[in-house]
């Protein structure tokens, strides 16, 4: 059955080298599954072109494809793009119903979440902090191995990236030297270690090609991700009663984490002037007063002077500290009388605070 053939747009940018960036149109004629399967091959055939140019590429693709069906309510659409992508796609793939009480019941929702978003460590790192018994998910599919093979695969492996620049190495009989586990991003290859271990891998699963090595690697990669990242939303789910799974992002999860725990409810600023008035009074960076000449003394010289001293003074967690003392959060209004205002009057665990613009006067 014929079927009219996804075409790739170029992308004028200001990256040439390796960035590619285009659109797959023409997307309106065929069912979503078969869309991504098509848009897919002809992204995978523009990356494989650049990869072999330049050794590696960015790609910055746009997906948009409508779905009509009879129904409107069926309707299925996708439009991503990379900066989307990187954080979170949802696509929805529904079923007609009778209702939209069916409708709602029979639509699936896919969320792509960036893991890096919540547990910005490496895996090698992360994979270290897990006992072995949490690793429920690796263990399902690796039940039947022994317990020091088991144990091979509770770590994060080694590929050479660098050295696999062709299909054709995949079929390597051998485990290539250290030396090809160099990696540019780095500047150096693998530690003795990290190859041994390597080494043990290949010949404990009886690993026969390079891409064999590669399969195993990838499955174990996934799996000790899955399993960490599954431990760390039970342990979010017991602590605060929210899942991150729902969240795009750590500090949106502790943010609405904050929002549960003390109950508050914020209200917004609608004076313009008000806002104005605080940002004025935002600084950052560099905190101090200093002066042009410094002199301290020691008992090494002549004019030694035991009292005489130069300190230098650092807060830990300052802003930390702030953020834990009490903030404001509602009930904003302007000081009537500001000409009067004696803010030494002003209790220290006063329950109305105060955000006040001054000049200041350091005497001689």
């Amino acid at each position: 059955m014929w079927a009219p053939v996804l075409r790739w747009r170029e992308i004028e940018t200001t990256f040439e080298s390796r960035i590619v960036t285009g659109a797959v149109i023409n997307s309106n004629h065929i069912e979503p599954r078969r869309f991504l399967e098509d848009a897919g091959d002809v992204v995978l055939e523009r990356v494989r072109d650049a990869v072999e140019r330049h050794g590696s590429v960015k790609v910055n693709t746009a997906f948009n494809g409508d779905f009509v069906t009879k129904d409107k309510r069926a309707n299925k659409s996708i439009n991503t793009k990379n900066s989307e992508i990187y954080r979170c796609t949802d696509m929805r793939e529904c079923t007609k119903g009778q209702n939209t009480n069916n409708f709602q019941k029979n639509c699936v929702k896919l969320r792509f979440i960036d893991s890096f978003k919540f547990l910005a460590s490496s895996l090698e790192k992360l994979a270290s902090y897990l006992d072995k018994d949490k690793l429920k998910i690796v263990w399902s599919e690796f039940s039947t191995l022994l317990d020091e093979e088991f144990d091979l695969l509770t770590r994060k492996g080694i590929f050479p990236y660098e050295y696999v620049d062709c299909v054709d190495k995949l079929h390597d009989t051998r485990l290539p030297p250290r030396e090809s586990f160099y990696s540019s991003l780095t500047g150096d290859t693998v530690s003795e270690n990290d190859y041994a271990h390597a080494v043990n891998v290949w010949q404990r699963f009886s690993i026969r090609t390079l891409g064999e090595y590669s399969d195993l690697y990838l499955k174990t990669d996934v799996l000790l991700l899955a399993d960490i990242f599954e431990n760390f939303r039970n342990s979010c789910v017991a602590s605060y009663g929210l899942d991150p799974a729902h969240y795009y992002t750590l500090p949106g999860f502790a943010w609405d984490a904050m929002l549960k725990h003390t109950r508050v409810r914020f209200e917004l600023l609608t004076d313009i002037d008000m806002v104005m008035f605080i940002e004025r009074g935002i600084r950052g960076g560099l905190s101090q007063c200093s002066g042009r000449y410094a002199q301290a003394n020691n008992k090494y010289i002549r004019s030694y002077e035991p009292s005489s001293y130069l300190m230098y003074y650092d807060v830990n967690n300052l802003y930390g500290w702030a953020m834990c003392q009490p903030l404001p959060y509602a009930e904003f209004r302007w000081v009537e009388d500001g000409a009067n205002f004696d803010a030494s009057a002003i209790a220290p665990d006063s329950p109305t605070g105060y955000i006040l613009e001054v000049d200041l006067v350091y005497p001689q």
